[in-house]
């Protein structure tokens, strides 16, 4: 029974919260320091929001991105981790 106690513990701490996203680049906003995007596809299809990256982005594109939320919601600010070329 301990022992099943410490494996959810474990994997409670190890849960990891990202989603992969497809978005399409709608602005950048210079106060925020982030891009202006809107999610084409998957749980965030249709949902306006913003992104952060230290990457250069180009309005128009359409991108696969790894976020740093399991959700998204309008207005929100998201930090992409991974997924852009």
């Amino acid at each position: 029974m301990i022992g099943l106690v410490l494996l959810s513990m474990i994997s409670i701490t190890l849960a990891v919260d990202e989603l992969m996203i497809g978005v399409k680049v709608l602005g950048k906003d210079q106060l925020k320091k982030a891009y202006y995007v809107e999610g084409i596809n998957g749980a965030c299809r249709g949902k306006r929001f913003y992104l952060t990256t230290d990457k250069n982005l180009r309005v128009g594109d359409d991108l696969l991105v790894l976020i740093d939320s399991s959700t998204c919601e309008d207005g929100k600010t998201y930090h992409i981790k991974g997924g852009l070329p």
